[in-house]
């Protein structure tokens, strides 16, 4: 893997003889794809579609006859599913990070018919529905598509793609967030390293306790 050869996409890139076009972005599987690999891009449009799912249920949201138990299930099933497609490989910023947030957090108001004006706090809210902030649902799911990642063995492409070691040297200056330095950085806040989380996620079953604690700890931030 470490010495595969990468074509020069300036150049092009020839399929059956014939010339695939050099684009800055491409959807791939619903999700999009962008050429700097910027999640930004990807979660704003996701935003978007959960949004208009939203939209296309404010009878439901508005109509008595339903309880508010049954309302929060159709929003986990037909806006969350949406709204976190793909968000596995999202590199989260803190700007992002608020955007999701609030989304979800007047998602659940709007349901609950709060007004704004009302203080009612955020862990209210929460308590009240029992739901799980959305940034605490995308750190879990991220830990655990990574625990199924090492699960794999050699000549699996995720597998592969976290373990290729790029060629040549970094250039200077910040490096960009990736998920890989995010759960880095999270595996630091808990104590731990990489490596050990490695061995703790070849247990399927323990592993979801290892989430659940490393979670825990980065409850409501990015």
């Amino acid at each position: 893997m470490s010495n595969a050869v990468i074509p020069d996409l300036a150049e092009g890139l020839l399929v059956n003889n014939e010339e695939i076009e050099v684009v800055r972005e491409f959807k791939y599987l619903g999700s999009i794809l962008t050429q700097d690999a910027n999640p930004e891009r990807e979660i704003l449009c996701r935003i978007a579609l959960a949004g208009s799912a939203f939209n296309c249920l404010r009878n439901v949201w508005r109509n008595s006859k339903y309880s508010q138990k049954l309302k929060l299930r159709i929003y986990n099933s037909n806006v969350l599913s949406v709204l976190t497609y793909g968000c596995e490989t999202w590199s989260i910023t803190a700007q992002l990070g608020k955007r999701l947030w609030a989304f979800d957090n007047n998602c659940l108001r709007y349901i609950l018919n709060i007004h704004w004006t009302e203080r009612i706090r955020n862990d209210e809210i929460y308590t009240i529905t029992n739901h799980t902030p959305i940034l605490d649902t995308i750190r879990k799911r991220r830990w655990m598509y990574w625990g199924h990642m090492v699960r794999m063995g050699d000549g699996r492409l995720p597998h592969d793609i976290w373990c290729w070691i790029p060629p040549g040297l970094r250039k200077s200056g910040r490096p960009k967030m990736t998920v890989g330095r995010m759960l880095e950085k999270e595996a630091k806040l808990a104590r731990s390293s990489m490596e050990e989380l490695w061995s703790k996620a070849q247990d399927r079953s323990s592993w979801r306790t290892t989430v659940a604690a490393l979670c825990a700890l980065r409850r409501g931030r990015t």
